[in-house]
């Protein structure tokens, strides 16, 4: 979910004080300042892998015991699932919570098949994908969440990035479809929507990726090129539109996931950047001003 409602944080971005705003900034300065901010991340990047390993030493390496055929068939699962559970979306009418709803069973479908494989591959069961015993699921969200406050500005920054490749190449609308359905509902129909956006789907999509995929991923390619190939993965699963963003936030969830095996780390950090999402575009009048424009 965290790639459709990357493209909010941008959104919000290209109007952040007046109605002009960024909108109205020439594409040079648009990438200068998404490179500023991108570059002043990578410049802290040092400062907070040290900190991140004083706060949670040591490191549990992961055998992934799946191989890419069980990747395969999560694969076939999801797109089954989905292609079941069209026909009933279309059916209650095609709206936001149908497709959320449809979305979120194919993912749990997967989701089943990978901890059925799990159970009867690896000695752990369940626990195997981010729930080990004697993991410090408080200390890991703790550091998690810190470093995504401080990598937070540079998601911004490709926003900024994006925007300049958008009006440069014209590459098309900015802002996705799925979060201008967001805006178009009333108060009383945002709830059941938005404990999907924040807390179902993210959970659902780090079981796949984060604890699933990248360490079979790491476990073939390296540490570095199998976080990198994950989160460009999963970035690209979800449209150009939020691409750079949410490979960027996949690079810091996978980093987490790296360095503490910790389920529930990465779900908090994605649910914390989802919700900031949600927050942005219902309560800063620039991102509403740009979502309807």
């Amino acid at each position: 979910m965290s790639l459709q409602l990357a493209s909010i944080a941008q959104a919000a971005a290209a109007n952040p004080t007046d109605e002009g705003g960024l909108a109205s900034a020439s594409p040079r300065a648009l990438l200068a300042l998404g490179l500023l901010l991108v570059l002043a991340a990578v410049a802290v990047a040092p400062l907070v892998t040290h900190v991140s390993r004083r706060a949670h030493p040591g490191r549990n390496i992961v055998f992934a015991r799946h191989g890419f055929s069980h990747v395969a068939g999560v694969a076939l699962v999801v797109l089954l699932a989905s292609t079941l559970a069209a026909p009933l979306v279309e059916r209650a009418g095609g709206g936001l919570l149908a497709q959320l709803v449809g979305g979120a069973f194919g993912f749990a479908c997967g989701v089943a098949y990978v901890v059925h494989s799990q159970v009867r591959l690896d000695p752990d069961g369940w626990r195997a994908l981010g729930l080990r015993p004697g993991t410090n699921h408080a200390t890991a969200s703790a550091v998690g969440l810190g470093s995504w406050l401080v990598f937070l500005p540079a998601f911004f920054g490709l926003g900024f990035v994006w925007l300049w490749a958008a009006r440069t190449f014209e590459l098309g609308d900015a802002a996705q479809p799925i979060a201008r359905d967001f805006l178009a509902l009333e108060a009383g129909e945002r709830w059941l929507p938005l404990v999907l956006g924040i807390a179902v789907v993210p959970l659902l999509e780090e079981l796949l990726f984060r604890a699933f995929l990248q360490p079979l991923l790491v476990q073939n390619l390296r540490e570095k090129a199998g976080v990198a190939t994950c989160a460009v993965v999963f970035g690209a699963l979800h449209g150009e539109a939020a691409f750079l963003q949410v490979t960027g936030l996949a690079i810091v969830l996978g980093a987490v996931m790296l360095r503490t095996q910790s389920l529930v780390a990465v779900w908090a950090i994605h649910a914390a950047h989802n919700g900031l999402m949600f927050w942005l575009m219902y309560n800063v009048p620039q991102v509403r001003r740009f979502m309807d424009a």
